[in-house]
């Protein structure tokens, strides 16, 4: 989303924690499973 909007992932992952608890363990969990993406392109 942060690379589709041209902003910083930290951000994208700051609001998505900040707007529901709940989204926390959610993000936990897709951090872990989600390969991450190339640096290059």
């Amino acid at each position: 989303m942060a690379e589709f909007f041209g902003i910083s992932s930290f951000f994208i992952r700051l609001t998505f924690i900040l707007f529901s608890p709940v989204n926390l363990l959610i993000y936990i969990i897709l951090a872990n499973t989600l390969p991450d993406s190339p640096r290059s392109l």
